[in-house]
């Protein structure tokens, strides 16, 4: 008598995620795993068509806040999940990745992300405030330097428009398209980051080669 078969499991790597307040925001790492549940707030602007990193055609909606009393946070939502949440409603997000966009941190839903809906709600939502106002000026005594310097080169091919590895050569290659071109027709470009104390808090900025 031959065995029964035993069935066939396709094992899918599962990342843990942590449950965080929205309060600690400042203190993730990139690429963090995390779960969050707060009141989401929709802005008004259509997802947006994009290409990802690995080629595929995608969509994500940018304006989009989720927030409790005590924090909130930016959070990117993409693909099938912009037609599944709704305005102002509360919800328990798992498996947001931590990202960090112009030296600001955000949340972004992935692959793996799952929502449930919630009974929580805020006497005051701020976030229909927080979407319109985007743009803050502030006066600040001093910057401190928190990544080095980079300097790269900025490729002329602009199907590409990658960035080229500084290097002390007449001809190039760039490691993306692998076009040659003359490193001197190449626009040098540098970026660094920077902290500063805005209103008793800490934020970091990426400023770029007309600043610097």
């Amino acid at each position: 008598m031959s065995p029964s078969p035993v069935p066939f499991r396709h094992h899918l790597q599962i990342v843990a995620s942590t449950n965080i307040a929205l309060s600690q925001l400042p203190t993730l790492t990139r690429n963090q795993n995390v779960n969050v549940t707060g009141v989401l707030t929709l802005g008004q602007k259509s997802p947006k068509q994009v290409t990802k990193r690995n080629g595929q055609n995608g969509k994500v909606k940018e304006d989009c806040i989720i927030e409790v009393a005590t924090g909130n946070a930016v959070i990117h939502i993409w693909d099938e999940l912009t037609e599944k949440v709704e305005n102002s409603k509360s919800y328990t997000l798992k498996n947001l990745s931590v990202k960090n966009y112009s030296g600001n941190t955000i949340l972004g839903t992935t692959a793996s992300t799952t929502f449930d809906e919630v009974k929580f709600e805020l006497k005051e939502l701020k976030g229909p405030d927080l979407l319109q106002n985007t743009d803050k000026n502030v006066t600040v005594q001093e910057f401190k330097f928190v990544d080095k310097l980079n300097i790269h080169l900025e490729s002329q091919i602009k199907s590409c428009n990658r960035k080229i590895p500084y290097i002390t050569a007449n001809i190039i290659t760039c490691p993306s398209c692998a076009a040659t071109q003359k490193a001197k027709s190449c626009k040098k470009a540098m970026s660094a980051r920077l902290c500063a104390n805005v209103d008793n808090t800490e934020m970091c900025f990426t400023t770029l080669t007309d600043v610097l």
